[in-house]
């Protein structure tokens, strides 16, 4: 018998789930927050939310909040933990999944 994962309903790991879905369907960058072609971590969840870079809505700060709690890293250094040498855009994604899933 298969696990269907299910999205969550609330907001914050929605957007989280929503970000790794986005990431999965497009380019992951590093050392930018994104352009028309890819996006890296916080970006992604900025795109998803459609809203600018820098904005500080509920959602957003509660998202950042659980994502850093995942990962083990305050939630102003997400873009230092994306940009980590040899990262990989499925560790991104794996975080975000594990991030939503808590």
């Amino acid at each position: 018998m298969s696990i269907i994962e299910r999205e969550p309903t609330d907001p914050a790991k929605k957007l989280l789930w929503d970000a790794a879905d986005f990431l999965e369907a497009h380019d992951w960058t590093q050392q930018s927050y994104g352009d028309n072609n890819a996006h890296c971590l916080v970006g992604a969840l900025h795109v998803v939310e459609g809203t600018e870079y820098k904005s500080k809505t509920p959602t957003m700060a509660r998202a950042r909040k659980i994502l850093a709690k995942t990962i083990g890293v305050p939630s102003s250094k997400l873009t230092t933990w994306n940009d980590r040498r040899k990262r990989q855009k499925e560790e991104v994604i794996e975080a975000l999944r594990k991030a939503a899933r808590s």
